[in-house]
């Protein structure tokens, strides 16, 4: 599978995963150069490069042994890319907000005291979108890990609750309910993952379970560092390449995989890029104009999304006739409610095509 370069936003913090294209480039793109990267002798190569090719999809690999579609939603399914539509109209729910983490400690000053009752909350939300009127009822358990069921005891001294559980709803409503974990002073419960099912009335298609981990803060250097690793929203291309003729048009799939505590509103967008970088993120001073003759669009380009579910974005670009043969490189721009990317590049190259009918 090949990977592509991406920066992975996490908060404020540009994290660089792999940008494999950049070694031993020692030169920079001026801000203003065009976008075309002319040749002279353009190959031979067939308006359709990946007829008879399967496209794969760079994705996380968020763990598919413990995912069972005979107890939860197939449109959950990892990697899914026929899943969007079933996301985007089914009733949905997931959980968003900070990350889950329980502070035993307090401050007074520079002075520590023990917290008497700890305890923390997190959100979860549910979108009826069209269903009919019925009934929503939340159960919420331990287990051993993302995607997992089976229900597994509770550490000593943690109590676990949702309120409300249970409610009428009604089409086009959104409704929140939270979870409430209260401990004890001396209770250290380490990367606990909850399960949350929902049971809905008069509606078998929703995708409305959610898992989320729940960690303590008891003062150590790096209490609750994991809750800011490792499941964050990010997106990935299914194509980097593609051939248009002169006044025509085509379009690649790309990937979005949300995470942990993703649910919410995400964006999806396409800008022009350098084709070769030399360094990132890049300012909007330092990306190149857009291309004449060249229209770029993204199909959704702003949803409602929810944790741990994959969607397919449509890039669309269509060329005219008077647009020079060449390569015009963009960059997809990928925001979720916990991170995204800056940098998935794809390559639009145009070849001659027939001349318009006069």
């Amino acid at each position: 599978m090949k990977i592509s370069p991406m920066y992975i936003l996490a908060g404020t913090i540009f994290i660089l995963l792999v940008l494999p294209l950049l070694s031993g480039c020692t030169t920079s793109e001026p801000a203003n150069r065009t976008v075309t990267e002319l040749s002279t002798d353009i190959p031979e190569i067939s308006h359709n490069p990946t007829e008879n090719l399967e496209i794969q999809c760079d994705r996380a690999d968020t763990g598919t042994t413990a995912f069972d579609a005979g107890t939860i939603s197939p449109a959950l399914q990892p990697g899914c890319t026929n899943c969007t539509l079933s996301l985007l109209t089914h009733p949905v729910g997931g959980f968003h907000g900070s990350p889950f983490l329980i502070s035993l400690i307090g401050y007074n000053g520079t002075t520590r005291f023990p917290v008497s009752e700890p305890s923390g909350s997190v959100t979860y939300t549910f979108y009826a979108r069209q269903m009919n009127p019925g009934t929503v009822k939340y159960r919420i358990f331990r287990v051993d890990g993302l995607y997992e069921t089976s229900p597994r005891p509770l550490p000593p001294n943690f109590t676990v609750s949702i309120e409300p559980d249970s409610f009428t709803v009604q089409p086009g409503g959104t409704y929140n309910s939270t979870v409430t974990v209260h401990l004890q002073p001396d209770s250290h419960p380490h990367n606990i993952w909850l399960y949350l099912h929902a049971d809905v009335d008069g509606s078998p298609d929703a995708v409305a379970d959610d898992w989320i981990r729940v960690d303590v803060d008891d003062g150590s250097t790096m209490a609750g560092a994991g809750l800011w690793h490792f499941f964050h929203g990010m997106g990935g291309n299914c194509q980097d390449l593609i051939v248009i003729p002169q006044g025509g048009s085509g379009s690649v799939p790309f990937l979005i995989q949300t995470g942990e505590r993703d649910t919410g509103m995400v964006s999806v967008n396409l800008t022009t890029y350098p084709c070769k970088p030399d360094h990132g993120p890049l300012r909007p001073d330092e990306l190149p104009k857009k291309p004449a003759g060249i229209h770029e669009s993204v199909k959704p380009d702003l949803f409602t999304a929810r944790s741990f579910a994959n969607y397919i974005a449509t890039l669309s670009f269509s060329v005219d006739h008077s647009a020079m043969p060449g390569d015009y490189c963009y960059s997809v721009q990928l925001r979720t409610p916990t991170g995204g990317g800056d940098y998935s590049p794809v390559t639009v190259r145009v070849i001659p095509g027939m001349s318009p009918r006069q």
